[in-house]
């Protein structure tokens, strides 16, 4: 009698075990699908590799302020160590070398 209905149950296991491997199979196949998708959609289309060139617009910036441009001044190289010095400068003063005008 054991015999019987464990051969019963067997047979549902394996329907238990085929629908487990269908559902698994499924939503790789969906997963996939979703992926090619995405892909698809987010390709470019024409397969050009020019962008349009936007041009943004500061929101905060004030049209009608006025940019001031501070002129650092201009530095001049000692010609024996290298360093930046001032312009009419006899001396450097990073090495003492006297500088000819």
């Amino acid at each position: 009698m054991t015999d019987m209905f464990s051969g019963i149950f067997d047979i549902f296991g394996m329907f238990n075990t085929m629908f487990i491997v269908i559902l698994v199979g499924a939503i790789i196949f969906l997963i996939i699908v979703i992926i090619i998708v995405y892909k698809l959609l987010h390709s470019n289309v024409d397969n050009t590799s020019k962008k349009s060139k936007e041009v943004l617009v500061d929101p905060y910036k004030n049209p009608y302020r006025k940019e001031i441009s501070v002129e650092e001044p201009k530095l001049e190289r000692c010609l024996y160590c290298g360093e930046k010095i001032e312009p009419n400068t006899g001396y450097c003063p990073t090495c003492g070398a006297e500088l000819k005008k």
